[in-house]
């Protein structure tokens, strides 16, 4: 029985990476797929902001996180219509929001603001690496 054993083991083991091999996912784009594309209204909302930063409109209220960018959708959208920027539709922009991968959505939640001084509702991304596109 050992004999038996030792010469199956071989082919045993070749048939478990044929296997796995056949079992491994393969590629979007070798089956005609792609990766969904980003979103007008993500692409729109980053647009707006570095417009409104480029004017000197202060929207990140993080503090000591260099790695971060948290936004005040109510400030953001006042500072939109003040230098009469129109921005999508609020229930559209937060539904795509959270799909942002570059700056990649992070949370929701309070963050203590480098700008009010005080506790204020965010959305929270990861900062964009230089040269890098939403």
């Amino acid at each position: 029985m050992a004999a038996t054993s030792a010469r199956t083991a071989p082919f045993i083991l070749e048939e478990t990476y044929v296997r796995q091999d056949a079992q491994a996912p393969l590629p979007l784009s070798s089956i005609g797929c792609e990766l969904p594309g980003v979103s007008p209204a993500v692409t729109s909302f980053w647009q707006i902001y570095a417009t409104l930063e480029a004017k000197g409109v202060r929207l990140n209220h993080t503090r000591q996180a260099p790695g971060l960018v948290a936004v005040n959708m109510r400030q953001f959208t006042q500072a939109a219509a003040e230098h009469k920027l129109r921005t999508p539709a609020q229930a559209e922009l937060k539904q795509a929001l959270r799909q942002s991968l570059s700056p990649r959505f992070v949370d929701t939640r309070n963050v203590n603001s480098a700008i009010l001084g005080n506790a204020v509702w965010c959305w929270i991304f990861e900062a964009p690496i230089d040269g890098a596109e939403q």
